[in-house]
């Protein structure tokens, strides 16, 4: 999480932002939708301090893989600024199973006095082969991306199935 940089992105989606806005529900005259949406990464973890690679639920929900103390003064910080953000909104926050994502999630909600709820279409992207390496093996898989986002070589997710897999959480 790098200090948060920037650690809120807001996803808030107007009709004339939208190539299609007719694909919205909006009531006439409605300019937006009436739902904000945030992304926040977990804080720095036991295994970023490690170096390691961790994309697997069998490993993601071990506490040994949790978040690391700097981790946790992130998410505090995070949840002090979300706070500020949604005041007294109502706040659903959805998280993946992971222990360093639930465990950040559960600190920003702390914060907004919301409860969290585990969503598994949120988790990591699997890494393959990597799983437990160096984290220095991303740069292989990026450059991979890069040409090819549906390849899978050394047994890692597509980036397209993760993206699907993903934004369907929000749909549900």
């Amino acid at each position: 999480m790098r200090l948060l940089q920037p650690f809120l992105r807001s996803t808030r989606r107007t009709a004339s932002s939208l190539s299609q806005p007719r694909a919205l529900l909006l009531a006439p005259g409605q300019q937006s939708l009436r739902n904000e949406y945030y992304a926040l990464r977990h804080g720095w973890s036991k295994a970023n301090e490690a170096g390691i690679i961790v994309s697997r639920i069998d490993s993601g929900a071990r506490l040994e893989y949790g978040l690391h103390a700097t981790g946790r003064e992130q998410a505090s910080a995070a949840g002090d600024a979300f706070k500020a953000i949604v005041r007294t909104r109502p706040v659903t926050i959805l998280s993946s199973d992971f222990s360093r994502t639930f465990e950040t999630a559960k600190i920003v909600a702390k914060a907004v006095h919301a409860d969290v709820e585990a969503e598994p279409a949120l988790r990591e992207r699997d890494f393959g082969d990597f799983e437990l390496g160096p984290n220095t093996a991303y740069e292989a898989v990026w450059e991979q991306d890069a040409i090819d986002a549906t390849h899978t070589a050394w047994g890692v997710e597509a980036a397209c199935a993760v993206l699907e897999r993903a934004a369907g959480a929000g749909q549900r």
